[in-house]
């Protein structure tokens, strides 16, 4: 349902006009030549239109476009056809809608990735460290075992 506090705003506040209550919207005494027609409501946000109003003869002809603040407007198209009957574009949020827990979110975060990195090194490089210890035990041993002369066995059996 729309609001009665709808208005027709001309020419960026030149003059303006309220919603009466069967929906319409009048604004008289309209100068010959091209106005920005703004609907502005509270809840709902409106499409802007573009009257380019011309005299033939004693008939005042009237010609609407939409306009979007940026683009020019192409007057060469069709017009908008008689009686005006806007809907809004869409409803005004003012608030968002907050975003739910999401686990996979938070473990994505920078922070929770250095953390867990962080941990897992300190499981992982003290086993890394004794693994290295070991193999470096071993080749001691091994290069003991090289230059290192044990008991000859053929002179020990010939004894």
């Amino acid at each position: 349902m729309m609001s009665f506090q709808l208005r027709a705003v001309l020419n960026h506040g030149e003059s303006f006009s309220l919603l009466r209550k069967n929906g319409d919207l009048y604004i008289n005494n309209l100068s010959v030549g091209r106005h920005v027609l703004e609907i502005e409501d509270v809840d709902y946000v409106f499409p802007k239109l573009v009257l380019d109003i011309s005299k033939k003869g004693e008939k005042a002809v009237v010609s609407a476009w939409y306009f979007q603040t940026g683009y020019e407007v192409n007057t060469n198209d069709r017009s908008l056809p008689f009686p005006l009957s806007l809907s809004p574009l869409s409803k005004r949020e003012f608030i968002k809608a907050r975003e739910k827990f999401n686990i996979l979110k938070m473990l994505k975060s920078p922070y929770m990735l250095m953390v867990g990195f962080s941990i897992v090194m300190m499981f992982i490089l003290p086993k890394l460290q004794a693994a290295v210890k070991e193999e470096e035990e071993l080749s001691k041993l091994e290069a003991q075992a090289k230059t290192k002369t044990g008991p000859n066995v053929v002179t020990t059996y010939a004894e």
